[in-house]
């Protein structure tokens, strides 16, 4: 039976709405101001099932009608305006998921049939008249014929603007990309390539070229996108795109401190927010209580933690330190450091680890990255994943000496400069990623353990991935069962720390990471999690191979040669008796 039946208040069709209520001009309204006015006697029923009405008129919206998602959602945020809806955004997600469906191609039953069981078949017909028949603005129409390159680029921008709403198309650093989906299922970019940027504009806009016909008229018969035209529009200096600097698959911080909530592209912090299958986010308090803190600081320190083995309170506070970094990355305007994850022996927990503290803010979004020792393959590997924009870099298993100036250079860059291959093109790019490294005792040179920070594993005991007795013996699959809460748990401590004014922590600062040891160190001092930048000393001492060289040269130069003045010749064999360094063939050079 249609809602209209149980309501007492005025139930009436929309002209008659209108007839009745004629001191209230209607002139000037928006479709989306008729629609909520017709539909707030419905939208305030005590028995109306409104996350289902708001899919079915999403549905709608978007099917019959060709609106674009941003426009069903203002629609949304007027009719919860007009019926005092608090749940707008649980209305705006419900959208969010009704056009995934949609773009997908699976099968979306709610609708119009869904509304005439909801409002009666009176009202919807009501609700039809209101709505323009059609998409509202055709296609342009572009003369394939311009001469001019300026004149026909600007045309052709114009109409790829249009279509790209809401946004797949977006500019990344120097370079167009086009927004695609993986095989795995999750959002990546793609270059948008002159014939990629052809397929769009042929269906951005209706192409013609005039010529006669047998009669001697002029007539306009269909054409192609000019390759000049495409190839104008690429050489451009300044992209007249969204930029883009990472996809997310959780709500994140802007810069300026607004939690980023809505589904799809956020220009404040240039990402795009795309939730996984069936992702679901408690209510996050802008002002934390003490019973929240408390909350999230269980569910993160003790259910997600409490049985890692780490070796001091500064290890776990780095891997909290990691945790909450995605959400707040872009707090950030630097660089941030390389989180080294290792331990004494294989099997205790560095890779559970790494899902621990991802898997809640970016699920299948990492990219791994293999070490290498060769300068011109770290770059290509480099340049490749951050290019992906994924939220995090991960240098899975190092197992030799880590010595790389190009990787110390990405470490420290807020712009990644690289030439593509087999293109004469030079590529800037952002580097917005979080920098992850795996290992089991790892050394590396000084240039990247001053770049790193250290969480440290030792179970104190042989064969570690024997042991049993863990709170959640399947880890990962309680961190996928209580996703959203973990999130929930993240965001709640970064509140905490924008609802107390920011302040900085009691710590000396990382050099050349000063913005995000403020930030995150101020995020943890808030928290109560303690140790922050704690281990540095210690970690240098143990991990800074290129340092112990120098060290013990000079401890041999001491011993053999004491005071006397020598040549670099004479040090050479010493360096090479001594293995101080591992040089290549320096028995023939030593020679």
């Amino acid at each position: 039976m249609p809602i209209q039946n149980s309501i007492n208040c005025a139930a009436t069709p929309y002209l008659q709405f209108i007839t009745a209520h004629a001191e209230n001009s209607i002139e000037g309204q928006t479709v989306e101001q008729k629609i909520a006015i017709l539909l707030k006697p419905y939208w305030t029923a005590k028995d109306l099932n409104r996350p289902v009405a708001t899919k079915a008129l999403s549905g709608m919206l978007i099917r019959t009608y060709a609106w674009p998602l941003q426009r069903v959602k203002q629609a949304l945020r007027v009719i919860c305006a007009e019926a005092k809806d608090t749940r707008l955004e649980a209305r705006l997600k419900a959208a969010d998921q009704v056009a995934r469906a949609l773009q997908q191609e699976i099968p979306h039953a709610q609708g119009i049939p869904t509304l005439i069981k909801m409002f009666g078949r009176p009202t919807v017909n009501e609700l039809m008249a209101i709505i323009p028949q059609g998409k509202e603005e055709p296609l342009p129409e572009i003369d394939a014929a311009i001469q001019n390159l300026e004149v026909a680029s600007s045309l052709s921008w114009n109409a790829l603007q249009q279509a790209n709403d809401p946004p797949r198309l977006f500019r990344q650093g120097n370079c167009a990309r086009r927004m695609e989906r993986g095989d795995d299922g999750t959002l990546i970019l793609r270059d948008l390539t002159a014939s990629v940027l052809r397929h769009e504009l042929a269906r951005a806009a209706r192409w013609y070229s005039e010529r006669p016909n047998e009669k001697g008229q002029t007539v306009r018969a269909d054409a192609k996108p000019p390759m000049d035209v495409v190839q104008d529009m690429l050489a451009a200096p300044n992209l007249p795109l969204p930029p883009l600097n990472r996809i997310t698959e959780t709500p994140v911080f802007a810069p300026d401190g607004t939690l980023q909530l809505e589904v799809g592209y956020h220009e404040a912090a240039r990402t795009y927010y795309e939730p996984s299958e069936g992702f679901s986010l408690p209510d996050v308090p802008e002002r934390p209580t003490a019973g929240d803190i408390a909350r999230a600081r269980n569910l993160l320190l003790d259910d997600l933690l409490g049985d890692f083995p780490f070796l001091s309170e500064s290890d776990r506070a780095h891997a909290v330190a990691l945790l909450v970094l995605p959400f707040a990355r872009d707090l950030i305007s630097g660089p941030t450091p390389l989180h080294l994850i290792e331990a004494p022996t294989p099997g205790s927990g560095k890779g559970l680890l790494v899902d621990a503290v991802l898997g809640p803010s970016c699920g299948r979004s990492i990219g791994l990255l293999m070490q290498t020792t060769d300068e011109d393959e770290w770059r290509k590997r480099l340049t490749a994943r951050i290019r992906e924009a994924r939220p995090v870099i991960c240098i899975d298993n190092i197992t030799k000496p880590l010595d790389s100036g190009v990787l110390a250079g990405a470490l420290t860059a807020r712009i990644w400069e690289d030439r593509l291959l087999g293109a004469n093109q030079t590529i800037s790019l952002p580097v917005r990623c979080i920098w992850v490294a795996t290992a089991n005792n790892p050394t590396m040179s000084t240039e990247i353990a001053r770049r790193s920070i250290r969480i440290r594993l030792d179970p104190d005991t042989d064969r570690p991935w024997l042991r049993d007795g863990f709170k959640h013996p399947d880890l990962r699959g309680w961190i996928d069962e209580h996703r959203g809460e973990l999130v929930w748990a993240a965001l709640t401590l970064i509140c905490v720390w924008i609802a107390t004014d920011r302040p900085r922590p009691q710590v000396k600062p990382l050099g050349s990471y000063e913005d995000w040891s403020f930030v995150i160190g101020g995020i943890l001092a808030v928290a109560g999690v303690p140790g922050f930048l704690g281990n540095l000393s210690e970690f240098y001492e143990a991990s800074d191979s290129e340092g112990d060289a120098w060290r013990a040269l000079v401890s041999a130069w001491a011993e053999q040669f004491g005071q006397k003045s020598v040549a670099a010749a004479d040090l050479f064999p010493l360096a090479v008796e001594s293995q101080c360094f591992d040089f290549k063939d320096a028995g023939q050079r030593a020679a």
